[in-house]
């Protein structure tokens, strides 16, 4: 009797475990997530303003034909790694 107390305090002892590790990971994945956004919106809106600061060149509208995102997004599919290739594809 005194074996099959010690088995359920050890089941119950590891559920608890597997629950506190299972909370931890969900709040590391939650956090990464999170911070992964914020990255990306940063990247944007600062991609965002270099490209407008250059075709506006302080004036009231930019020139076309310039093609400047169009030529940007091309060395970028060349230059950089397959995964930052994802992240300016989205």
């Amino acid at each position: 009797m005194k074996n099959d107390e010690a088995k359920l305090v050890k089941i119950e002892s590891i559920d608890t475990l597997y629950q506190d590790a299972y909370q931890i990971i969900e709040n590391a994945r939650s956090n990464a997530v999170r911070s992964v956004d914020f990255c990306c919106v940063q990247m944007y809106w600062n991609l965002g303003k270099l490209i407008f600061e250059e075709e506006q060149q302080g004036k009231e509208r930019a020139d076309y034909g310039k093609y400047i995102i169009k030529n940007l997004f091309t060395i970028f599919l060349t230059t950089l790694t397959p995964c930052l290739k994802l992240i300016i594809t989205i």
